[in-house]
């Protein structure tokens, strides 16, 4: 009697896959969310970037960190959307299927009979239309990685690549500043908040703990940014520990390393007061803030008398801020330009992208060898899924990456495939230049 539901069902058994459209936004870029515990980031990846650059076995989220594979990073609202339309697809076939029941059996009844038995489906005819998943808003932040290329679209701060996963230190230097100044600009708003859900003293204790790690965050924030770009020097050996929350020390150090100083990137009332600053955030870390004869001496701060408390104010939070940025933007410019890592990676191709010694920020210029040595190795893994039992594969260039196109794009993987050649990974046969139609022939070597 249920002929073609039975058959629906047994086609369910054993699972069925059904393609669900995702559409990019009005400038190319395709949401993406944090798969991560206690993360579920959002952010953009341009679509053609994530077929061409992204690798299938891992993607980094832009907060975190967190990797997985490249089949994990569904939004939810594209799963729950896209459950919606499965469940409607289902429920569609199975209505088909018991309305072509009910009229096959109606069909079957006699006629002038005393008694006939009708079946009937009650409820609209159910229509399943399969529309393309609708992008989020577009993001104001777009990022393009500067090791391989990659352009991202993000909200707020983020210091990953979502593709070779590099880490920004200049972002997440930048980024703590101005959430510095950020927290330390809207006091009076969370003061007046917390006054509001509890009480003054509480809203009181809160703001000057906001204030104060301020301080610190900024201190943090510059031994970091600053032990990074001292990794870049060449011939120089690993920093003593947090030496660079110590402005004398550092500051020797870095005169050692490149002729220059902090007292010639800040002037000589600058460095005075950022000294002062920094002396402050170590009493805050290890004195509670109780001022001792050791600040004084170091300071000549006046102001304050041994056994008093320290007192952090606005101006104070801010000014650290703006002094800790523009010596670590003297910093950057003077290491920008050396390339000892990521020239010797040029030579050989054999730049290791995580390593913190072969990071270039402003040249960028590591990044068409990431960006080579990624095609090559998805080029040899399309190869190895598409040879046959010889290792042999016989196609076109247009036919490898079906999806990517582009004349530029096929110019490159040709490139790649001759690189292989020559590496001694395969034997190549190639009939004419880099055309999506240009046949090529590949056996495989072991």
């Amino acid at each position: 009697m249920f002929k073609n539901l039975l058959k629906e069902l047994e086609r369910l058994k054993d699972g069925a896959t059904l393609s669900i459209p995702i559409e990019a936004d009005e400038r190319g870029y395709l949401d993406k969310e944090c798969p991560g515990t206690n993360c579920g980031y959002e952010f953009k990846v341009l679509e053609q970037d994530w077929i061409d650059l992204l690798r299938d076995e891992e993607v980094f989220c832009p907060m975190c960190g967190h990797a997985a594979p490249a089949d994990r990073w569904w939004t939810t609202e594209q799963i729950e959307k896209g459950r919606e339309l499965v469940i409607g697809h289902v429920e569609s076939r199975f209505d088909k299927a018991m309305r072509q029941d009910a009229d096959t059996f109606n069909r079957q009844q006699r006629r002038g009979g005393l008694l006939r038995v009708s079946l009937n489906v009650s409820g609209t005819e159910r229509q399943a239309v399969m529309v393309a998943l609708r992008a989020a808003d577009i993001l104001d932040q777009c990022i393009t990685c500067p090791i391989c290329e990659a352009r991202y679209a993000i909200l707020g701060p983020a210091f990953f690549c979502p593709c070779c996963g590099h880490n920004s230190v200049e972002r997440m230097f930048i980024s703590a500043l101005e959430n510095v100044r950020a927290k330390a600009g809207q006091l009076d708003t969370i003061r007046q908040a917390i006054s509001l859900a509890a009480n003054r003293d509480t809203a009181e204790s809160l703001c000057r703990s906001i204030l104060e790690s301020g301080i610190g965050d900024c201190v943090v924030a510059f031994q970091h940014f600053a032990n990074t770009c001292y990794a870049r020097l060449p011939e120089v050996t690993d920093p003593p520990l947090n030496v660079f929350q110590r402005l004398e020390q550092g500051g020797d150090l870095w005169r050692s390393a490149v002729g220059k100083s902090y007292d010639d990137w800040l002037s000589a009332a600058e460095l005075s007061l950022l000294k002062v600053l920094f002396q402050r955030r170590h009493l805050l870390a290890h004195r509670d803030g109780i001022i001792d004869d050791k600040y004084i001496r170091k300071t000549g701060d006046l102001t304050y008398k041994i056994g008093q408390r320290l007192v952090v104010v606005t101006d104070d939070v801010v000014r650290m801020a703006d002094l800790t940025e523009k010596l670590g933007g003297s910093l950057l410019q003077v290491t920008a330009g050396s390339e000892r890592a990521v020239g010797r990676a040029e030579a050989d191709g054999t730049l290791d992208h995580e390593s913190p010694r072969a990071f270039t920020s402003t040249t960028g210029s590591s990044a068409p060898v990431l960006r080579t040595r990624r095609l090559r190795d998805r080029v040899l893994s399309a190869l190895e899924g598409m040879a046959d039992d010889g290792g042999v594969v016989t196609s076109t260039l247009g036919e490898l990456f079906p999806k990517a196109g582009g004349a530029e794009y096929i110019a490159d993987v040709h490139q790649a495939l001759i690189q292989l050649k020559d590496r001694g990974d395969l034997k190549l046969y190639i009939e004419g230049g880099p055309g999506a139609d240009t046949v090529f022939e590949v056996t495989l070597l072991s």
